[in-house]
């Protein structure tokens, strides 16, 4: 008999997977590098592979989102409005602490840098900031507008699964208008694109009372589903070089095989230990460490790379440790520390930045529900003159920067045709 896996097993464990994944994405942050070490690759490759979870997480946002839907229909524009606002003031609060450090020791940056970042349009002119999440949260806010025509289109259609096939086919042949010019971070998202309709899909499954088909995944069928992307990245690894991946986005297409079934599996490794009695003593903790990640994990993506980033301009732990005798199985030590004590600050930090943000969000509610007539017209023209910024920012942004430019695109195309 085959143990199956219920796909709703993903709303009820949704709060620790994304915590184990943002504390995976902080390790993979860390420096840690294995490649050097004897017998090290194989962990170095489970270390890279981590990647990954921004997938899971943009699986699970997707997943999320159709759950939200269908439980409080309404307008779309509070429905992305509400999204929205319980990103940005987060992200903007990060921005403001970043942008006051860099006043404070004297590297002032431009308007234009400091319009670009905190608008979010930088991801699409090419002027993002070098931190993930300055390329991470553009995207999603992306993903969060192709939203409503995507799911209403998927509700209308027919054969659902030739839907989703054929729109993960669709959003691989745009990935490669980003590989001929070269814009890498919008290569990164538009490979993502796959995990998020899959997250739509899985999230209807689950949750839509009229949907057609399986609710269901057996646990044998999971693990092969992984085992072969697995080894299918293996092979990419194998032969392909490191600036290779980057540049075509090879990590990702093997891996939208594994999105799903690592997800359920994870889901349901979590309700066992929800249940267990012979563990509970070691689950308890784990549990309360993933579901506080997971409750957190915005705040702690916007957080632990400005941390780490600062604990190394102060010539950091693994310069310093190193000096003090060998390393641990060939590692420098102080990268060990480097990774607890950022991920220890981090945790402690997450919470002040979520209450931070929790103040700048009603207050921006106190202003959007405000009731007057004169409010009512000025919050009208305020936020159709945001809307209006972001979408003609976007378009722009993509045809007019210099990495994105037309130019460069008929270049690329004529290098192709094997024209000069």
């Amino acid at each position: 008999m085959k143990r199956t896996i219920d796909y709703r097993i993903l709303g009820e464990s949704r709060a620790e997977i994304m915590g184990l994944m943002i504390l995976a994405v902080i390790f993979y942050h860390s420096g840690i590098d294995w490649s050097g070490v004897r017998w090290g690759m194989p962990f170095e490759f489970v270390r890279r592979s981590l990647y990954f979870s921004v997938d899971i997480f943009l699986f699970l946002s997707g997943f999320g989102l159709v759950r939200s839907r269908l439980t409080h229909p309404g307008p779309w524009g509070t429905f992305l409005y509400r999204r929205m606002m319980r990103i940005l003031p987060a992200y903007w609060l990060m921005l403001s602490v970043l942008w006051a450090y860099e006043v404070a020791t004297g590297r002032m940056p431009g308007v234009p840098t400091v319009f670009f970042r905190f608008s979010t349009l930088g991801f699409w002119f090419g002027k993002q900031g070098p931190l993930a999440a300055e390329w991470f949260i553009p995207a999603l806010l992306g993903l969060y507008l192709l939203f409503p025509p995507l799911f209403t289109l998927y509700e209308q259609t027919l054969s659902k699964a030739r839907f989703v096939a054929w729109s993960i086919v669709l959003a691989l042949s745009i990935g490669i208008l980003p590989i001929l010019i070269g814009h890498n971070n919008l290569l990164m998202m538009t490979t993502r694109i796959p995990a998020f309709i899959l997250g739509i899909h899985f999230g209807h499954l689950a949750f839509s009372p009229g949907a057609a088909g399986n609710r269901s995944m057996s646990i044998q069928r999971a693990i092969f589903w992984v085992l072969l992307a697995f080894a299918a990245l293996a092979v990419v690894f194998g032969t392909t070089t490191e600036a290779e991946r980057w540049r075509y986005g090879l990590w990702w297409p093997p891996l939208i095989l594994a999105i799903a079934p690592v997800s359920l599996l994870l889901g349901q490794w979590i309700a066992w230990m929800k249940r267990g009695i012979r563990w509970r003593r070691f689950a308890k903790p784990v549990l309360w460490l993933l579901g506080f990640s997971g409750a957190y994990s915005l705040e702690l993506l916007l957080l632990h790379e400005p941390l780490y980033e600062l604990v190394r301009r102060t010539d950091g732990l693994s310069h310093r440790v190193g000096a003090l005798g060998p390393t641990i199985h060939g590692l420098n030590r102080g990268h060990y520390l480097e990774f607890i004590a950022c991920t220890a600050a981090t945790l402690a930090l997450a919470p002040l930045l979520s209450r931070a943000a929790a103040l700048v969000r009603t207050g921006v509610d106190s202003f959007v529900e405000a009731k007057t007539d004169e409010a009512k017209a000025l919050r009208k023209w305020f936020l159709a003159g945001i809307a209006a910024a972001l979408i003609a920012g976007i378009l722009f942004g993509v045809l007019l920067q210099k990495s994105f430019g037309i130019g460069n695109l008929v270049r690329a195309a004529g290098g192709m045709l094997g024209l000069r």
